[in-house]
């Protein structure tokens, strides 16, 4: 997730950085999604479910947070590829509260077409899973792996082309099921303006039932890029992060009152 803006430098007050436990939990999420014995990770988002009804911690984290911290550990293994953490990596992390179910979101993200829920995010957009989707919005499967090639236009002067990997689990814990999301761009992207780099994004989500019909879905995005020359202002780009993800769950929620 890029942020650019042609023409002038914006300037902005930046986004607070995250609590230390939020980051950590999102980070401990991500390193351990994977993991056969999932022991570790029903913890991980236990915790995480008590830290976000914790006092004002839910409504402080709907506004946003940045977040920095991600190490060479937390993405080893994630496929064939030795990655390492650059000196630019950046993100946020938020979350946002849903009227839909877990199941409600799952057939959202994954069952429709993404390109047309997210609302023209996406010139071209193709997303191919190993198997079937139809599966993961009634948890008859309980993991899906996926593989993304887009195409965006940013700030109407760049495009930008990516491929990325992605994994969809559900997690049985003591608040119920939790939808959990996991991607990582598998090369750098290829990017229109030579100065322009992003060699690394990651990002996971996690999405936990709450009171009636309604859930919380808890994201987090790291970046590594390089603006170059772009009179873009750093804390300005990172709130934009901030924007696109709070973007993305009010495309979701959209798409299924619509339905």
């Amino acid at each position: 997730m890029l942020i650019l803006f042609s023409g002038c430098i914006l300037w902005s007050k930046p986004p607070p950085d995250a609590p230390d436990d939020l980051e950590e939990l999102c980070k401990f999420v991500f390193a351990h999604f994977a993991d056969d014995d999932d022991t570790q990770l029903r913890e991980g988002l236990e915790n995480l479910h008590f830290w976000l009804h914790d006092g004002t911690n839910l409504e402080s984290t709907l506004e946003g947070y940045q977040i920095q911290n991600l190490e060479d550990e937390s993405v080893a293994g994630l496929d064939e590829i030795h990655r390492t953490i650059g000196d630019q990596l950046g993100g946020a992390a938020i979350a946002y509260s849903h009227i839909y179910s877990p199941e409600e979101i799952a057939g959202a993200l994954f069952i429709e077409d993404w390109s047309q829920v997210s609302e023209g995010t996406y010139d071209t957009y193709d997303r191919q899973f190993d198997e079937g989707p139809d599966c993961i919005a009634d948890r008859s499967c309980e993991w899906l792996s996926y593989t993304t090639e887009s195409t965006s236009t940013w700030a109407f002067i760049l495009t930008v082309e990516s491929v990325s990997k992605g994994q969809v689990r559900w997690v049985e814990t003591d608040h119920g099921w939790m939808l959990l999301q996991r991607t990582w761009m598998y090369g750098p992207a290829e990017i229109s303006w030579d100065e322009v780099e992003v060699d690394n994004q990651f990002f996971m989500s996690v999405v936990m039932p709450e009171c009636g019909n309604s859930s919380l879905r808890t994201s987090a995005t790291w970046i590594d890029s390089d603006y170059g020359s772009l009179p873009v202002d750093e804390d300005w780009a990172k709130n934009q992060v901030i924007q696109s993800m709070q973007d993305q769950d009010g495309h979701i929620d959209r798409w299924l009152s619509d339905k």
